[in-house]
Formats: C-alpha cells, structure tokens, sequence
C-alpha cells in the first residue's frame, strides 16, 4: 500500500482561527484537551535527545501514546471500514485499531518540523450537545511564514466520553474528510482498494509491515487472530 494518504502532520503546527462566532479557552474543554496534547507533541519533537538512534523508538512510543489518548481509533477504524467491519472477526477488529493507531501516528511523525510556523491560536467555531454526550468542533487554518501562503483549513470534531476524556473523532481537511468519504485521498478509500484488489488479511499485512519497519524490526507475518 502506498503511503499517500492525506497527511496531517503539521496539524500540530497550528493556527487556530475562525472568523465568526468564537468560544474562548476557559469555555471549550475540548479545545484545551486537544492545546494539551499539541504542547505535548511539540515538546517530544522538541527534544534534542530523542533525536538520538538509540532513543527513536522511545520517541516514537511516546509520540503513538499522545495521539491515543486524544483520538478515538476504535471509533474512527470502525467508521472507515463503515458496514465491513461487522464482517471482520472480532481477533481482526482489535488488530486494526491497534495497528491504524501506530501507523496513523509513527505515518505522521515523520517529517513534523515547526521551523515554518508563524503563530498558533486556539478557538472553537461550535460547542453542542449531540445525542447524550457533549461535542465541540475546533475550525483550524495552518499557515507557514512564507509570505503570501494559502492557508489549510482543517476541522477537528471532538466528543467527550462516558469517562470525561475529550477524543478526536473526525477531522475534515479543506473540506476533505482525512478518515470517511469517497474521496480518493480518505483512509476509507485507499482501505476500501486495498481490500477489493486483495484481501482485509494484506491489508492488516501491510499495516503490520510499515509499523514494524518504522520500529526497526524485519518481517511481514500477521499476529495470531
């Protein structure tokens, strides 16, 4: 599988903006869950010695365990497979969140630089109730310092659990979703190809092989179901 997917790398290197109504920190719980875990990423990329080889994989583990506690893989895997994945074996259901979680995370690492970042602002564009848990949905516009740059306009739409936890669910990229949608360019997609042309066992393959290869290690061979 190719890895062209839509990045969201510099997510992290952020200009929040939004030019109607604005909700401001102290109101949006959402917002300063999601500031906290963007502060904490940068400091991880930030440290001169986890740059080190011998410190890669520590990095890494560090960087997955900040995007699992602010994004809902479960719900998020189960939404790009839509109705397939009541068709998976509940052994094959675990292996995918677990294996999208990393891929997703050490996929999008990297090349995270924030040399180009020129500010970084926070505010929440909507704040509702949706069925019986709160949401927020937090508009974000990343701009470089390259005079004359068009900003990226991306949405993160955040809910809060049974257990208090703000968690990404979807983000929408110019108007593009990163995770569902038929667009060529969404994990739904470029999954839904993979599936069709082969099988849901080489795409599991082939997520296990890019997580063990960003993690150093040699092989191919899926985990026992």
């Amino acid at each position: 599988m190719k890895h062209r997917v839509v990045s969201w790398s510099i997510i992290i290197l952020l200009t929040f903006l939004y030019s109607g109504h604005a909700y401001s920190e102290e109101s949006s719980p959402g917002l300063l869950a999601l500031k906290g875990t963007i502060e904490r990423v940068r400091e991880i990329l930030s440290d001169e010695s986890l740059k080190r080889p011998d410190r890669a994989q520590e990095r890494l583990s560090l960087l997955h365990a900040e995007y699992v506690k602010r994004f809902d893989y479960k719900k998020i895997v189960r939404g790009i497979f839509g109705i397939g994945w009541g068709a998976l074996s509940g052994g094959q259901q675990d292996q995918f969140v677990a294996l999208f979680s990393k891929y997703f995370s050490y996929h999008n690492s990297k090349d995270l630089e924030f040399k180009d970042v020129e500010t970084i602002q926070y505010e929440t564009t909507n704040s509702f109730k949706q069925s019986d848990y709160e949401a927020e949905e937090v508009k974000v516009t990343t701009r470089a310092k390259v005079t004359g740059a068009a900003g990226v306009d991306r949405v993160f739409r955040l809910y809060k659990g049974r257990e208090g936890q703000w968690q990404v669910q979807n983000v929408i990229v110019n108007n593009i979703g990163l995770f569902y949608g038929s667009n060529p360019y969404s994990y739904h997609s470029q999954f839904a190809k993979v599936i069709k042309t082969s099988s849901v066992e080489e795409l599991l393959r082939r997520l296990q092989k890019f997580v063990w290869q960003a993690e150093g290690k040699e092989g191919d061979v899926l985990p026992e179901s």
